[in-house]
């Protein structure tokens, strides 16, 4: 307030009117429609003017969640609706004027330019079509989205993404780690990790790197750094530091990607800083549950992706790769897991066995 009252000596008296505006709106802070469903926002920085909105809080467990270090610039409206939760990970920025709707999730480290608008769902033209279009929004609206529904609609943008100004996102797309989307591109097709698009539709015009899984992959290796897909802490200090002890940390939910393999024998190894529970899953399969003691671990699992049973939804762009989700569950949150190498053999013996 000082730093005002001294601008306000300095000033003429027209613009007086405009400061004190300008305090009012800085005094106000940003507008929660329900402020009990929105997390993190004591870690992240949110301008005077965004606007973080539920708008079917009362039939739904629809939520907010912002990770350590997001920063929504002005005018950012957030808006988890349709059911959906809207999910921003740490160090991601969006500039001003973006707009995020519906059932999103976006990973950590991502650039958002200004105007980019991302959602789920658009208006609704076609279910009644001789209806005004905003009454068919409104009867839509009291429809909640089936769980398939749902995710068949989820924009997800993963991490290390960078968005430039003005770009749209349709439903339902997924955006790989890496990717660069230009400037008023209209995203309405999957974007493959590290693949520079561009354009109304997007098309591929680049790429940031080849990405080409190898079988294994080794913390210490920086061109492998890619395949530590999601969740892992992977700036610069944070390696340096992790590297010190051979490994990379993760957070409780995190991702690698491996080469292509339809059964195989997954082993991992690095260790865990508490004891933990590991759970494993290999293209939305579980393969096993294993208990970690604080100290050095190696693990092995035999996987398969050959099943009877219908498969789980995959991106088409990942269905090329092996995707390794691991979750880690402790008492309290307080384990940590860093890994030191993570690879896929065939032992054809094994599986008959």
């Amino acid at each position: 307030m000082a730093l005002f009252d001294a601008i306000r000596r300095t000033i003429p008296r027209r613009a007086r009117a405009l400061l004190r505006g300008v305090r009012a709106l800085a005094d106000s802070g940003p507008y929660f429609s329900h402020p009990e469903r929105v997390d993190g926002v004591a870690q992240a920085s949110i301008h005077a003017t965004a606007r973080l909105t539920i708008l079917d809080a009362e039939t739904s467990a629809a939520r907010i969640m912002l990770g350590d270090g997001v920063y929504l610039g002005r005018a950012v409206e957030l808006t988890a609706a349709g059911g959906g939760s809207v999910v921003i990970d740490e160090d991601t920025s969006l500039q001003d004027g973006s707009i995020v709707a519906g059932h999103v999730q976006i990973g950590a480290h991502c650039l958002f330019g200004r105007y980019n608008f991302i959602a789920s769902r658009g208006h609704n033209f076609r279910y009644r079509p001789t209806w005004l279009i905003r009454d068919q929004d409104d009867a839509v609206m009291d429809l909640p989205l089936s769980p398939a529904l749902l995710n068949e609609s989820k924009v997800r943008i993963e991490e290390d993404c960078w968005f430039g100004q003005s770009v749209v996102a349709s439903p339902g797309i997924y955006v790989g780690r890496g990717a660069v989307i230009g400037s008023n591109a209209v995203v309405t097709s999957d974007i493959g990790p590290y693949e520079v698009h561009a354009g109304v539709p997007n098309k591929k015009i680049g790429t940031r790197l080849v990405f080409t899984p190898p079988h294994a992959i080794s913390a210490g290796n920086d061109e492998d750094i890619p395949y530590f897909y999601r969740g892992f802490r992977l700036s610069r200090d944070a390696l340096s530091k992790s590297r010190q002890n051979g490994v990379i940390f993760a957070r409780s939910q995190c991702a690698v990607v491996l080469a292509s393999a339809a059964a195989g024998l997954l082993t991992l190894s690095g260790s865990c800083i508490g004891e933990a529970v590991l759970g494993l899953k290999v293209n939305g399969r579980a393969c096993g549950e294993f208990k970690l003691a604080p100290g050095a671990f190696n693990i092995s699992a035999i996987f398969s992706s050959v099943s009877s049973e219908a498969s789980p939804p995959m991106y088409s762009v990942m269905d090329k790769y092996t995707l390794i989700d691991i979750t880690v569950l402790s008492p309290g949150g307080t384990a940590t897991l860093g890994l030191s190498t993570v690879k896929i053999e065939a032992p054809e013996s094994k599986i008959a066995d």
